[in-house]
């Protein structure tokens, strides 16, 4: 839809968001139910869902609770609720088609790499704000000092929407990086800074 609309995207930036765009443009008939009469702006969606992408993926939670109580791998949707989204853009948001339906009153991401995607990007966002880099690195790693495997596409997409420090995390993890971020967003220097392993202090 995203090539019948616009083209052959240049980048894999370019498809992501322009996919991601179509998807919350779009309520998902399965859970339609969810969404209210007001529909915010669509850009207020996409920050939604990828703030409810990143709470997922970090907490390595599968799915959400659309009615009910949460549990130690599921999450119910008004845990989501926070000073930046109330309860009603949340809903909104899970009743768009960046969420399907995973079973009987709960949804999930409609594909891991576009919950990855939209984490990356509301991270990259909170990088601007609210959420210090200390604090990022202490949620992707931990006391190690490499990328879990189930944060490597995160982490790449990371890369690729912080040019800031872009260079910093494609030495981390640069064939994570190359595997699954946007290489065409890197300049001479960052794409220099992937080729250079670093042994992990032991």
């Amino acid at each position: 839809k995203t090539v019948k609309n616009s083209g052959w995207p240049t980048t894999r930036s370019e498809l992501f968001e322009q996919s991601c765009t179509a998807l919350v443009a779009e309520e998902n008939e399965m859970h339609g139910s969810l969404s209210g009469s007001v529909r915010p702006a669509s850009d207020v969606l996409l920050q939604a869902a990828g703030f409810v992408c990143a709470q997922l993926l970090l907490s390595g939670t599968g799915s959400i609770a659309v009615d009910g109580a949460s549990t130690e791998l599921q999450k119910n949707a008004t845990d989501f609720a926070s000073e930046a989204f109330d309860a009603a853009i949340i809903r909104q948001a899970l009743a768009t088609k960046i969420f399907r339906a995973a079973g009987h009153n709960t949804v999930e991401p409609c594909h891991r790499t576009v919950a990855e995607y939209l984490a990356a990007r509301w991270l990259a966002n909170a990088l601007s704000g609210q959420l210090s880099l200390t604090r990022l690195e202490a949620l992707l790693y931990g006391n190690d000092y490499i990328v879990p495997s189930a944060l490597r596409g995160l982490h790449a997409w990371l890369a690729t929407l912080s040019p800031n420090i872009a260079k910093t995390l494609v030495t981390r993890d640069p064939y994570g990086f190359f595997r699954y971020g946007d290489a065409a967003t890197l300049n001479l220097d960052q794409a220099h800074a992937g080729t250079v392993y670093r042994r992990c202090p032991l």
